[in-house]
């Protein structure tokens, strides 16, 4: 499932929705690697409990 995903990202040409979307994509990757850095339990997280920390920081 990863490659067919990197697959569309990358045949597809970017829109501006398209670029917002990517841009979303890198800033949650980035969070998400830099709270494993912190605490390496984190990795172990469901995507219900990412869902749940988003939720906290955002409101």
């Amino acid at each position: 499932m990863n490659d067919d995903l990197r697959e569309a990202v990358n045949m597809t040409q970017r829109d501006a929705y398209e670029t917002v979307s990517i841009d979303r994509a890198r800033h949650a990757l980035q969070f998400l690697q830099e709270t494993v850095e912190e605490d390496a339990t984190a990795a172990q997280a469901t995507v219900e409990d990412m869902i749940t920390v988003l939720e906290d920081l955002v409101g």
